[in-house]
């Protein structure tokens, strides 16, 4: 990733082959979103990988920029949620607020 990339980019995750199963081969991300990768979801025999976004904010408020690039290779699967659904909450002095899922 280039480095002007990072600084508009809250989240990348790639998801690869790797022995067969797939895998999160990269994750990167920063305020205002955070990424978790839980190790044990479902079934052994279930060949899939879960991400959960969370916000610091409980939502999206006021002057969030956030911008997540999800690359998932072939063969692969993954799910890619929430805990809950994503509040928005009320803009302040005109904050515009944004969420980009690629």
């Amino acid at each position: 990733m280039a480095e002007t990339e990072t600084e508009t980019t809250s989240g990348v995750v790639t998801v690869e082959k790797v022995r067969g199963r797939s895998t999160i081969t990269r994750c990167f991300f920063k305020y205002p979103l955070k990424l978790i990768l839980p190790k044990k979801v479902g079934s052994s025999q279930v060949d899939a990988v879960w991400i959960y976004a969370l916000s610091y904010g409980g939502g999206i408020v006021s002057g969030d920029q956030i911008s997540c690039k999800i690359s998932v290779g072939d063969g692969c699967t993954a799910s890619f949620t929430t805990q809950a659904s994503t509040k928005v909450y009320k803009s302040v002095d005109s904050k515009c607020s944004e969420q980009v899922l690629e």
